[in-house]
């Protein structure tokens, strides 16, 4: 009897110890540490268009939507990819998730501000890719 009391003060004093316990929350990628995509290209096919490949890590229910364009500053268009789940049910697994579009982008654009959303509409990844003359 007075080794299950002992065993029980000893639990309840562990987890009173570590119910007090910070957890950091995970960091946000620096904007200064470049696109977060695994490969990424931007090549101006024409004066009017460019192709922009890239592939990002995501969930393995996860599909990519048309890239919704936004406005262009300093020679930069900002594209949104938006994401969507595919089923209700999925595992937690991680792949590796291919974009190949051609876009609307006149001889202004040197650049494109990509940024890649989650299902959910939060910012999931992105970055900034220079465009190549063909």
């Amino acid at each position: 009897m007075r080794q299950l009391a002992l065993a029980t003060i000893l639990a309840l004093s562990t987890t009173a110890a570590f119910a007090d316990a910070p957890f950091a929350p995970m960091p946000e990628p620096s904007p200064n540490e470049g696109p977060a995509f695994s490969e990424f290209s931007a090549m101006r096919l024409d004066a009017d268009q460019v192709q922009l490949k890239l592939t990002f890590e995501g969930g393995a229910c996860q599909a990519v939507d048309e890239p919704v364009l936004g406005d262009v500053s300093g020679g930069t268009l900002a594209v949104t990819i938006p994401t969507h789940d595919t089923s209700e049910m999925c595992t937690m697994q991680i792949v590796q998730i291919p974009v190949d579009v051609t876009i609307a982008a006149g001889a202004d654009v040197t650049a494109l501000d990509v940024t890649v959303q989650a299902p959910s509409g939060a910012r999931q990844t992105g970055g900034t890719i220079d465009v190549a003359a063909d």
